[in-house]
Order: C-alpha cells, then sequence, then structure tokens
C-alpha cells in the first residue's frame, strides 16, 4: 500500500464531504462518509460560534438603534456626517423616524417605527381579543366638541360581531344626536376600562345607553348624563344560559336606573353587580331622578349584589326580582353593602327590595326614604319576600315607614346579624319591622331608636333667672340627660341662672370652658342645651341647631353671605366652609358687609385668627344695629351631637295651646307637638283652629296628651296628624302558624302601641326586651296572640323584661296573653322602673282575656310587681290554672295577741291569685321578730286563709304591732 503522502492531491474545492474512508467499527471494518464522521464532533463548537455572531449582531442592531436615537432632528443633522442615515425619537403613536443628511438638509426617508401603545391598540390587525375604542375609525377623543356617536356604535357592533373585548383605557367618548336611540345588544358585549368615560352631550338624561338583547359584561367605566345605562326593551328573551355582569361601574348625573326591567318573562342565568355608585342631584322640589337598579324579572338562577351606593333616586333604589307571583322561579339573591341614601317622590318610595326563593343581605344601610307630598302608604325602606330570608347589619334611618321600615314575607325569617332602627319624626310613622310568615327567629341585637328631644320656652323666676319644668322629669336632677329650651327673655348680666323642674338656681356657663356668658348671649329666637355639672353645682350650655337647617357656605373673601333679611336682634347660623379670620365680615340679603365681632369681658373685639370661626363648624350670629356688628354667639360652633327633630311641649290652657318655636321659618308648614292636656272641644293653637287631618272639626279627646302630633299649616288653619301610638314596634300579627322568637330588642324614645306584638299558632318565644329614655307604650309591652281561632295547643315563653319608662308613659300591661295558649311560662320580669312622679296605681304586669278557661297553664317565675301598677294579674279567670312565686300583701294586719301554745286563724280571706287546694302557702309578717309561726291554707282559687300560732308550751304572750302581710305559694303537682 502507497503512503498517503504519496497519493494524489484533489484539486481545491474538490472534496464535498461524501468521500468515503475506511472505519472499523465494533471490530469490523466498514466505509463512512467523511461528513458524518466530523459533523457530530464539531456541532457544539458550530452552534457556540453561531450564538457569539446572533449575539453580536444583536448588540450591533442595538447599539445602532440606541446611538442614532436622537431627541430632535437638528440633534441628529449635527451629529451625522453627509449622506450618512440617523433616527429621531418620536411621539404618541410613533417610536422613531428616519432622516438622512443630504447635502446639510434632513431629508425624512418613508416609514416610521411604531410605539409599542400602539402596537397594543391595533387589535384588528394584531390583536385578535382586544378593540381599543379610541383607535378605531372615527373615534376622537381629544375634541369635546365632536360627537363620536356614529363611530362608536360601529365599533361596538363590530366588536360584538367579533367576540372582542372593547377597551377604553383612561380616554373619553362623547355622543350627542348620532346616539339617536339606543345601542341594540345583538351579541355578546365585554366592555372593560380603568375609568374610561362615555358622556352624553346633548342634555341630561336624554338617552339610555344600551338595550339587552345579548349578554353584557362591564369593568371599570364611568357613564354621565345618560337616563338607564342597561334598559330591557323587548319581553320573552331567554338568556337563561348567560350572565349580566356590571363591576366597577359609575353611573352619574343619571335621569333612570343602573339597569331597568320591567319585563317579568325577560329571562338570564345570574345577575352580577358589584362595586356600582348611582348618584345625581335631586330636583329643586326635593323629588329624586329615576330609580336606581330595578330587575322587576323572575327566572334568574342567581343575582349577587355587593358594594352599591345609590343616591337621590325615585320611587325605587334597589330591587332585584318581581313580586308577587313566580317567586317559585327565581334563585338565590345575596346583597351585601348596599348604601342607599335618598329615595324621595311623590307616591311610592321604595329603598332596597329583594324577591327571590333564598335570600340573604347583609350590610344594608337605608336613610332618607320618604314619600313627598304623603299620599303614598307604600314606602319601605327595606323589603324581602322570599321563602326564605336571612338578614342582619341593617341600619335604617330617617325613613318614612307607611308600611313599616323593614318588611319581611318568608316562610322562613332569620336574623344572623345587628339590625338598628333610628328615625326622626315624619307623619307615616310605623312599625320598625313588620314580618309576614310562619316560622320567624330574630336573635341578633335589634335597636330601635325615635330621635327628637322635647323643647319647652322659660319663665322668669327673677331678674336674669330662668326656670323650666318637663312633661317626663326625674324626681332629681342627673347629668344622664340634656335639657332643651328657649329663653323667654334676653340675659342682661353674665351671672343668669336656671331652674330646671323646681330643683334650684343653678349658675349658667359656657358649655366648653366654663367662662361667664356675656349680656345679650341667651337669645330669643335660639335653643339651648343644659347639661348639669355635678362638680361645679351649674349648667353649662350650649347654643344647638337641627343641624339640616344650617345653610353651608364658602367664606369668599374672609366674607359669609346669607340669604334673607336684615333683622336688629336676629340670629343667623352657617356653616362656613373656610376659617374666617380677624375683621370678617357677613351680608345678609342686599346688605353691606358687616363685621363679625366677639364679646370679651372689655366688650367687642374682632374675632381670633386661629379659632371662633372655623372651617366646618355650625355657628350662630345675632345682629346688633347699635354695634353695626353680627355678634358671635359663643360655642354655638362644636358639633351638636344630639340628633332629630325638636318637638314644642305646649303651654296654655285647655284647648288654648300656646307655642313659642325659636324657629318659624323652618317649621312654617308642618311641626311635630305634643299637647300637656286633652282637648274638651275645638281648640286653638296661638288663636288658630286646630283640625284634624282631613280638615274637619276635633271632637272632645281628640288631641290625647303626651303623645306626638304633626301639625301641617292649612291657610290659616292646624291639622293635626297622631304619629305615634298607633303602631307596634315589631309585628308579627300575620304570622299564621309556625313559631315566633323574637329576642334582644332595645327601645329607645320610641312610642308605640307595644314593643313586640308575637302572634303564632305553634311557638312563641320573646326574651331581653328593654325600653329607655322617653319610651312610651300605650297598651303591652310584649303581646302574646294567636292568628287563628285553634284549639289550645300554643306554648310561648316570655323572659328579661326591663322596662324603664316615665310614670305618663307606663303600659297598661307588661305581659298581654291572648286566648288558645296551653302552656305560658313567664320568668324574670324584676320590678319596672318608673320615672317621675306618680300620681296612682296603674296598670297591670299580667293580662290575661276575657276568654273563660281560653289559657291552660301559666307558670311566673320571679315577676315582680312595681308599686305603681295597680295588679299583678288580670282577668284571671281566663287561665285555667297558675303557678307562680310572686308575693302578695295585705296591709294593716294586726294580729291579737298569742299567749303560750295559742293558736289564732284570721277571719278575713286573703287574695292571692292562682294558688289552689294542695298548694304550698307560706305567710309572714314584717313585725314578727318573735317566736310565732304564721302559716296559710287555700280553700278555694285565688284565697288564702291565714293563721298565727305560738308553738311553745310556756312563756309569755306575744303581741305583734300591726304590718304588712306577705304571701307565697308554690304549686306541688304537675
Amino acid at each position: 500500500m502507497a503512503k498517503i503522502a504519496q497519493l494524489n492531491r484533489l484539486t481545491p474545492l474538490e472534496a464535498n464531504g461524501q468521500e468515503l474512508v475506511p472505519v472499523v467499527k465494533n471490530g469490523t471494518t466498514r466505509a463512512a462518509a467523511i461528513i458524518d464522521i466530523v459533523a457530530p464532533a464539531a456541532k457544539p463548537f458550530v452552534d457556540a460560534a453561531a450564538g457569539h455572531v446572533a449575539k453580536a449582531e444583536l448588540a450591533a442592531a442595538s447599539a445602532a438603534i440606541g446611538a442614532h436615537l436622537f431627541d430632535t432632528v437638528e440633534a441628529g443633522l449635527l451629529a451625522t456626517p453627509e449622506g450618512n442615515d440617523f433616527r429621531v425619537r418620536g411621539v404618541g403613536d410613533t417610536y422613531a423616524e428616519d432622516y438622512r443628511n443630504v447635502g446639510g438638509v434632513a431629508t425624512k426617508l418613508p416609514g416610521e417605527l411604531p410605539s409599542k401603545a400602539y402596537m397594543d391598540g391595533i387589535a384588528p390587525a394584531v390583536n385578535s381579543k382586544v378593540m381599543v375604542l379610541a383607535k378605531m375609525a372615527g373615534v376622537d377623543t381629544s375634541n369635546i366638541a365632536l360627537d363620536s356617536g356614529a363611530a362608536i356604535r360601529a365599533a361596538l357592533t363590530e366588536a360584538m360581531t367579533a367576540g372582542k373585548t372593547v377597551d377604553l383605557g383612561v380616554d373619553t367618548f362623547r355622543v350627542g344626536a348620532q346616539w339617536s336611540s339606543v345601542l341594540p345588544i345583538t351579541d355578546k358585549l365585554i366592555l372593560r376600562g380603568d375609568g374610561g368615560r362615555f358622556v352624553a352631550t346633548d342634555g341630561d338624561s336624554s338617552k339610555n345607553f344600551m338595550a339587552v338583547r345579548a349578554p353584557i359584561e362591564m369593568e371599570g367605566l364611568r357613564f354621565e348624563n345618560f337616563s338607564a345605562l342597561l334598559s330591557c326593551d323587548t319581553n320573552g328573551i331567554d338568556l337563561s344560559d348567560h350572565d349580566i355582569v356590571l363591576r366597577n361601574i359609575d353611573h352619574l348625573n343619571c335621569g333612570q336606573g343602573l339597569i331597568f326591567n320591567t319585563l317579568e318573562n325577560f329571562r338570564i342565568r345570574d345577575l352580577i353587580l358589584e362595586m356600582i355608585n348611582i348618584d345625581s342631584t335631586a330636583f329643586a322640589s326635593g323629588v329624586g331622578k329615576g330609580q336606581g337598579i330595578r330587575w322587576q324579572a323572575n327566572g334568574f338562577r342567581r343575582a349577587y349584589l355587593r358594594s352599591i351606593f345609590c343616591r337621590n333616586r325615585n320611587y325605587q333604589a334597589v330591587r332585584v326580582g318581581a313580586y308577587p307571583h313566580d317567586l317559585v322561579y327565581n334563585g338565590h339573591i345575596h346583597m351585601e353593602s348596599i348604601h342607599v341614601d335618598g329615595v324621595i317622590s311623590n307616591g311610592q318610595s321604595n329603598g332596597v327590595q329583594a324577591f327571590g326563593y333564598d335570600i340573604y343581605v347583609d350590610d344594608i344601610f337605608v336613610t332618607r326614604v320618604d314619600c313627598l307630598n304623603g299620599n303614598s302608604s307604600n314606602t319601605e325602606a327595606v323589603y324581602f319576600a322570599g321563602d326564605r330570608v336571612s338578614l342582619g347589619n341593617i341600619t335604617v334611618e330617617n325613613a318614612s315607614n307607611g308600611q313599616g321600615g323593614i318588611a319581611v314575607k318568608s316562610s322562613r325569617t332569620r336574623q344572623h346579624g345587628p339590625i338598628r332602627y333610628r328615625t326622626r319624626l315624619h307623619p307615616r310613622m310605623n312599625c320598625a319591622m313588620r314580618i309576614d310568615g310562619p316560622d320567624v327567629e330574630l336573635s341578633g341585637g335589634f335597636d330601635i331608636e325615635w330621635l327628637w328631644e322635647p323643647i319647652v320656652t322659660s319663665t322668669s323666676a327673677g331678674n336674669d333667672a330662668y326656670a323650666v319644668s318637663y312633661l317626663r322629669m326625674d324626681t332629681a336632677l342627673t347629668d344622664a340627660y340634656d335639657y332643651f329650651f328657649v329663653p323667654h327673655a334676653v340675659n342682661t348680666t353674665n351671672a343668669p341662672t336656671l331652674d330646671v323642674g323646681g330643683f334650684g338656681a343653678k349658675l349658667m356657663v359656657n358649655a366648653e370652658n366654663g367662662a361667664a356668658i356675656y349680656p345679650g348671649q341667651l337669645r330669643t329666637d335660639v335653643i339651648y342645651r343644659a347639661t348639669l355639672d355635678v362638680s361645679g353645682n351649674r349648667y353649662r350650655i350650649r347654643a344647638v341647631r337641627w343641624d339640616d337647617r344650617v345653610p353651608v357656605v364658602s367664606g369668599i373673601g374672609n366674607n359669609i353671605a346669607l340669604p334673607g333679611v336684615l333683622l336688629d336682634g336676629k340670629t343667623y347660623w352657617a356653616t362656613p366652609m373656610t376659617t374666617m379670620t380677624a375683621g370678617a365680615t357677613m351680608t345678609i340679603g342686599d346688605s353691606a358687609p358687616i363685621t363679625i365681632k366677639v364679646q370679651t369681658a372689655n366688650g367687642l373685639s374682632d374675632i381670633p385668627n386661629s379659632e371662633t370661626v372655623t372651617n366646618g363648624y355650625r355657628k350662630a350670629f345675632y345682629y346688633s344695629a347699635a354695634d353695626n356688628a353680627m355678634i358671635l354667639i359663643d360655642e354655638s360652633g362644636k358639633p351638636y351631637t344630639g340628633t332629630g327633630r325638636f318637638v314644642p311641649e305646649l303651654s296654655g290652657v285647655v284647648n288654648a295651646y300656646v307655642c313659642n318655636h325659636p324657629y318659624p321659618d323652618d317649621y312654617s308648614d308642618a311641626l311635630f307637638v305634643m299637647f300637656p292636656i286633652a282637648n274638651t272641644g275645638a281648640a286653638t293653637l296661638n288663636g288658630e283652629p286646630i283640625l284634624r287631618a282631613d280638615g274637619s272639626a276635633i271632637t272632645s279627646g281628640y288631641l290625647v296628651p303626651n303623645e306626638l302630633y304633626q301639625l301641617i299649616r292649612a291657610g290659616s288653619n292646624w291639622n293635626a296628624t297622631r304619629v305615634s301610638g298607633s303602631f307596634h314596634a315589631i309585628d308579627t300579627a300575620n304570622g299564621g302558624s309556625g313559631r315566633s322568637v323574637i329576642k334582644d330588642v332595645t327601645v329607645t324614645n320610641g312610642h308605640y302601641t307595644s314593643i313586640v306584638d308575637s302572634i303564632s299558632t305553634g311557638y312563641n318565644e320573646v326574651s331581653n326586651i328593654k325600653t329607655l329614655g322617653r319610651t312610651r307604650v300605650r297598651d303591652a309591652v310584649v303581646g302574646l296572640g294567636m292568628s287563628v281561632a285553634a284549639p289550645i295547643g300554643s306554648r310561648a315563653y316570655v323572659s328579661d323584661i326591663r322596662l324603664s319608662c316615665f310614670y305618663i308613659d307606663m303600659p297598661t300591661r307588661i305581659v298581654s296573653v291572648g286566648p288558645g295558649f296551653s302552656h305560658v311560662e313567664i320568668n324574670n320580669v324584676p320590678e319596672a322602673v318608673i320615672r317621675g312622679l306618680v300620681t296612682g296605681p296603674g296598670g297591670t304586669v299580667i293580662g290575661g282575656n276575657t276568654t273563660q278557661g281560653g289559657i291552660g297553664f301559666l307558670r311566673l317565675r320571679n315577676v315582680q310587681k312595681a308599686a305603681a301598677f295597680a295588679q299583678y294579674i288580670t282577668q284571671a279567670t281566663a287561665i285555667t290554672a297558675i303557678d307562680s312565686d310572686h308575693v302578695s300583701v295585705a296591709s294593716g294586719v294586726n294580729p291579737p295577741s298569742i299567749g303560750a301554745g295559742g293558736f289564732f286563724e284570721f277571719g278575713s280571706i286573703f287574695p292571692h291569685l292562682g294558688v289552689e287546694p294542695g298548694d304550698a302557702i307560706t305567710v309572714t309578717h314584717e313585725m314578727n321578730n318573735t317566736r310565732l309561726q304564721f302559716g296559710g291554707y287555700c280553700t278555694a282559687r285565688d284565697t288564702v286563709k291565714a293563721f298565727v300560732r305560738d308553738p311553745n308550751p310556756a312563756g309569755a304572750a306575744v303581741d305583734l304591732a300591726p304590718g304588712r302581710l306577705f304571701i307565697t305559694s308554690r304549686r306541688m303537682r304537675a
């Protein structure tokens, strides 16, 4: 074989890698192409080299872009040699533009490099999922005068057809006449944004936004000046496999609701509304603009509403479901964090309503629900109707209640959290809660409070000595309550005194700092609050006013401007929104600016720079023509923590009542008052006739003392309507059957027929009931009754009633038991706390009924009778059997002298309700501290024969002084 060096060589480029060479593999000699041997071994090195090249090229490209990206054309031209290209930074949709230096002149080259924002936005060409609305043809967000309605309609239609999501970003889109009618949703429409806005530009509430005929989702959007956002105008649409979803939506200055649907056969699967804000200003009349959310349709699977704010609506704020039929077709309704501020109409007014099969509501706040003209009885703050209702954490404030503040119709009602009902006085006062259903359990805490304060006009008790008294006065002064009064005269010294209730005159001082009250500070057209300072033996005084009546003003140029007429001695109120400084002035109507002054020990001075008239604090000023100054009423500016409408306690004589209200302009059309005595015929107020609500003449007894009345101005007459004491606080009167459980109820200052009217034919339970303040109950604190005529078979349990009231507000009965109960137990009812002057016993602790044998068995444990009550049990003959541990008392019992081993049986028969022959009877005498023993036995129902004996066979005779005899009994059998 020749040597390799001796072989003929291939010419250059002749080899191609396919030449064969011998290869030994597994002991066998084979032929292999050179490339098949070299390639595997060389591949890692080739790849590495290629990577280095790619990186180098990328770095070079990046360097080229970055190095030649100039901020201006001039800078690029200056740095670039003739004939070379340079790149200039762009703006908006353009990332960069290319130029060439041609003879010292920058010549633009064709094309631009697009920006990332532009690439993200060109959905039709680049992104098949999202359409950026601002990029669509004919849509202009920069021209505020341009109507883009037609272009937006076309874009949304294209998005629905192509199944795209429309993104508004943060832009504003204006639609006018081109949006002549609602946009029909024919396919699913998805709108989203980061606060992007649709604005109607051709008048407030001039058009609806969309008509729903397909599923829709919206998130992160704001709508302004539309009527309804979504309207449902075609009946019979079946979207039962689809949802309507709205999240983070603002519907502002709206004339109608977020959703308006009254088509009961409009079907969807789920209605999901979260983080919704519906807001607009009310009309000048006070009536709200349009409804809020009204989905008055059946057939949905679920409605989920969370974080909803709704203000200044008309007729309805939030409603889900149709009523009263087809409830079976509605599924679960979940409402959480719903805030309604104002539903004012001239007819029906409803706050939050839900009609479904299973309803759960939590964290509901409703205020200002009212019928402006008072002609509608259908005013409800909260109303739920369904098979099962669970409610909790509900607050209702200042809402009229034509059919109850909270109304529920359900076969099963449960409370899972506290309920708070707070209301000012209004002409449609009614139940705090009315429940219609066979299975009711309220046990999460229920606070009921009426917000009102009585005021009286003081009388003179000497020079700068003021005296006041009230219909409801405790038998001693207390710092737990404030006293509100109107001065009968302006004070002339810095040491005025006040005598409350005849308990002695005490010095009046400034409420905040205890300083003297300077002359002229007590005005006859202002209400003052007096708080007893026990340690200082004085009253702290502050001028107050119902806060809704104080105008909020901006101090412009250190001047406060108020409407009205400037009158000497008149008081003016304002809440300045800027802090006024020295030299501040006030104008009243067309008056010239008048300097604001404060009183000091050295006379009048300018207000200090850092205090006194402060941003956000109510202030009162009176005009002194002699000083040509608006003089600040000291300490009128701290926030008044009290709430409610002030109620004058009228003075005068029978049929001729007198009212001196400090704010006649505020109450020129209507006011609430309390009469001290009943009328015996035609009556007048300040010489003007008082008539019935319908304008007819009143008869004797129409004006009931100590009750609350509204007086409505009718020409020169006052039409009187009683607004208290004709309804229950919690009413289950339409229960029908089953069980009623009411627990943990507190009533403050409310005037009701009863606190709890618990009606059932199966099981009644009422416990932990408390009354506070000026609460008045006309009939029974707790009423137990049967809703239908049924055989005896129902049970009732009552416990823990803590009654506190003034004597003039005492109930007729604490517990009233109607006929039809087989077993009634009443436990732990301590002596009622009866406040004020007690002029005689009245009322009863337990009230039966006139149906003989209508009540089966009554067991009483620790049920106490206060001295102010006349009887322990009335109409006891209705009760078949009584087992009670109460004490009967016989006064002035004088046993004779008893000798050793002696025995004496009293001739009198002592009454003791419920005792029967065979009961164990205990008899004691309050003067017995000797060896004598008293006893007794029952000969007939409700009667006891008592005796006394000396068990010792020897010893001197014992002669007890007269005293009270106490009798108790215990039932020894079932």
